[in-house]
């Protein structure tokens, strides 16, 4: 299932191609083919290994995101 949030609001979203500029509290979508698989707050980032986990929207788990996986977007104006 994907939801396009930035249809709904008016969200800025860049995207993202490596974790530097990410920061704790950050939120951020995840995307498979353009199509927003996960969104949240980044909780940690583990550049070494391309890697960052986020408190997911809604549920608030955790959930490990890969670059090599996802594509990552930075979600501004909110």
């Amino acid at each position: 299932m994907s939801i396009d949030y930035a249809a709904e609001t008016s969200e800025q979203i860049t995207r993202v191609r490596s974790l530097a500029p990410l920061h704790r509290g950050d939120l951020v979508e995840a995307r498979i083919l353009d199509m927003v698989v996960h969104r949240g707050t980044v909780y940690e980032t583990a550049p070494g290994i391309g890697a960052l986990w986020i408190i997911k929207e809604g549920t608030g788990e955790r959930k490990l995101l890969h670059l090599e996986e996802y594509s990552i977007w930075l979600v501004l104006g909110r």
